[in-house]
């Protein structure tokens, strides 16, 4: 049956308190629909399904793509990969799709674009997929998502009309680094993943003989060891496309950049990052954001060089 539309709008904490039981409970697809125009209201409730999420078999896989010309195809690709990386692993999806603060029409077409797909893919969605998946649009499209995807709209767990967030930091509304291979699949939080190894590192040197803080670095450790099997796994899985390598060259860098690895360890993670990254740029030539990566992978490189040369010769 047809559920109605919200009639008013609720805080990031209401909502959150109603949808999570949806995320957590439901056995197969859960579609939830969000609508706002504050992005940092999105941001609240991301936050809090990140951090349900964080603990469990797989994080949160969040979708967030960077420019409208390429959203839709973007989306799906990233949870495609999401669902093939994990499988029967029910991680749920986060998708936005804004762009509130520029031009509108560009983004009004890839929104049609990706609910229209998804509408088709519906038997995907409810067969395969079979897991949470927030899509998260302006608050204006409440009233579109049901002509433009009726049979997604028909199928809808919960959705709701979210006020403006008052509390915490905010959140852009399409930030240049929500990539797949940063936000989505297997390598949804691996920045957050290096931050805690970096933080219980630092709390074993400072506690050298707690054994607690020992099991917190070896587990966090472990986390993003799994992050970067996961990005293996779906390049296995998924073939050498530019998503699948840019999410594996991410999880590498993140390997190179963590000081508590052997030397030796870094070294080869960011020699196989570089390698990746090249040759998304011949492959992309025109991609500034491959660009960017190689630029940054280039400096984990030149970091380590120097680190070494310290190992090497440590006079001041």
């Amino acid at each position: 049956m047809s559920r109605p539309a919200p009639a008013g709008e609720q805080s990031p904490d209401a909502v959150w308190a109603e949808m999570r039981l949806h995320m957590e409970w439901s056995a197969r697809l859960s579609l939830i629909f969000l609508f706002s125009d504050s992005p940092r209201a999105f941001g609240q409730v991301r936050q809090r399904a990140a951090d349900a999420w964080q603990w469990r078999t797989a994080p949160l896989c969040e979708l967030r793509p960077p420019e409208a010309e390429s959203a839709a195809a973007w989306v799906l690709a990233g949870l495609r990969s999401h669902q093939a990386a994990l499988q029967q692993v029910r991680a749920p999806a986060w998708v936005e799709l804004l762009g509130i603060n520029t031009d509108r029409e560009p983004w009004d077409q890839a929104r049609r674009a990706l609910l229209a797909r998804l509408n088709e893919g519906r038997e995907w969605l409810s067969q395969v997929f079979a897991r949470p998946l927030v899509i998260c649009l302006p608050d204006r499209w409440l009233h579109e998502v049901g002509h433009v995807a009726p049979d997604l709209w028909h199928v809808r767990s919960y959705v709701a009309r979210l006020a403006r967030g008052e509390e915490g930091p905010a959140h852009p509304a399409q930030p240049a680094a929500a990539h797949p291979s940063e936000q989505g699949g297997s390598q949804t939080s691996i920045a957050e993943l290096r931050k805690r190894v970096d933080e219980a590192a630092a709390r074993r040197s400072l506690h050298p003989t707690d054994a607690a803080a020992t099991r917190a670095l070896w587990d966090a450790r472990d986390r993003l060891a799994m992050a970067l099997l996961l990005a293996r796994q779906r390049r296995q899985a998924l073939g050498d496309s530019p998503l699948v390598l840019d999410d594996l060259a991410l999880a590498l860098e993140r390997m190179a950049s963590l000081t508590t690895q052997p030397h030796q360890d870094r070294v080869a993670a960011i020699h196989e990052a570089l390698a990746l990254r090249r040759r998304l740029v011949a492959a992309l030539p025109s991609s500034d954001g491959h660009a960017r990566r190689l630029a940054v992978a280039e400096q984990i490189e030149s970091q380590l060089t120097r680190d070494l040369a310290a190992l090497e010769d440590p006079r001041p």
